[in-house]
């Protein structure tokens, strides 16, 4: 009976001279490549969007692919397995990226799960620092007249939110971009402000995602209110 051959992977790796080096290599010679990140495409949905969130890879690409009878979401997650002054670009990249998704969320992504936009957001915000000077970037964004409107809808029980309506997209993506504390609003506020403030969707609409009844969505924006005033000093 033939013998077969046995091949010795432990042997030491031959050098040779990179002038004269053979165009192709035994795989037994060739040194394993530098890697800066290792990335997944998956089509988007909640479940395997945290899978990937929990095993430390960063959203870095959501696109919107329309076939014959579906309408896909492609994401692409990478993880960095360089430090990050190695990869500096990554970090203007990913805040680049956010401010497009922040704006895309009215248009391509206006139906997309609340809960979802939100462990997006999350994942985006790791690593970005909190505004300085908190108090005084705000008042850059809401009038005295706009603080008087949210006062009266947060104190007056028959008050309309359609007063305050207009000023929720300001608000959110104020909250979004760390003016405030990840700890000021709670995690059914945080959904309610992604729904109305970034995509613009009815209350009619917020019921039948969020499964609740109109007063419930009326008391969380007043909660909403009363937080965002304690940050608010003019």
């Amino acid at each position: 009976m033939k013998q077969k051959k046995i091949i010795q992977i432990d042997k030491p790796l031959k050098k040779t001279d990179p002038k004269t080096s053979p165009f192709l290599i035994d795989i037994e010679n060739r040194l394993p490549p530098d890697l800066d990140y290792i990335a997944v495409s998956f089509l988007l949905s909640l479940q395997v969007f945290c899978f990937w969130r929990k095993n430390g890879f960063f959203v870095v690409y959501i696109k919107e692919k329309k076939n014959c009878h579906v309408t896909e979401i492609i994401c692409i997650m990478i993880k960095p397995l360089l430090s990050k002054k190695k990869q500096p670009w990554l970090f203007f990249y990913r805040r680049e990226f956010l401010k497009s998704f922040m704006n895309s969320l009215a248009y391509d992504f206006r139906l997309m799960p609340a809960n979802l936009v939100y462990n997006i957001f999350e994942n985006l915000r790791v690593g970005l620092e909190k505004i300085p000077n908190l108090k005084l970037n705000i008042r850059k964004f809401f009038s005295s007249f706009d603080f008087n409107r949210l006062v009266i809808f947060s104190e007056e029980l028959f008050s309309s939110y359609k007063n305050v309506l207009d000023l929720f997209p300001t608000l959110t993506r104020i909250s979004f971009w760390t003016f405030f504390s990840n700890k000021i609003f709670s995690f059914s506020e945080n959904l309610l402000l992604i729904a109305i403030g970034f995509q613009f969707k009815s209350i009619e609409e917020v019921k039948k995602e969020f499964s609740i009844r109109k007063h419930n969505v009326l008391h969380i924006l007043k909660s909403v209110t009363k937080k965002t005033l304690g940050y608010i000093a003019f």
